[in-house]
């Protein structure tokens, strides 16, 4: 009974590997697609968004909303140190994901390298 068990979950194990072996360069392609398209939808938003938070920091700066004694008004202070806070985020964000495309176009096979080793280590 044990022979049997054995040889089917032998059997089993071959049959896995082959499908895995057979769908691999499927797998392959739809992950390179898929982080792809996230990269560049990803960098599409960072790069509105960055252009939104310099524009209207450009703006605030240009057009404060004044108190009756001269001075800067709070919210024009506020929308300013937001602007100029997330900003610089979003570039980077932006620059992260110019990077892993510049990856996967240049470099596919190393950049799957990388994203398989990262998902074993998480």
């Amino acid at each position: 009974m044990q022979d049997k068990l054995i040889d089917k979950l032998v059997e089993y194990l071959q049959n896995s590997q082959d499908f895995m072996l057979e769908q691999m360069p499927e797998i392959i392609r739809q992950a390179l697609t898929y982080e792809k398209m996230s990269a560049y939808f990803t960098a599409g938003l960072m790069l509105l968004l960055f252009v939104i938070g310099v524009s209207t920091a450009i703006y605030i700066w240009k057009r404060p909303k004044l108190e009756s004694d001269g001075r800067w008004s709070g919210p024009s202070i506020f929308a300013l140190l937001v602007s100029l806070m997330f900003s610089p985020m979003f570039f980077v964000t932006l620059c992260i994901n110019i990077d892993k495309l510049l990856k996967i176009y240049i470099a596919p096979k190393y950049y799957l390298i990388q994203l398989f080793a990262n998902m074993q280590h998480q």
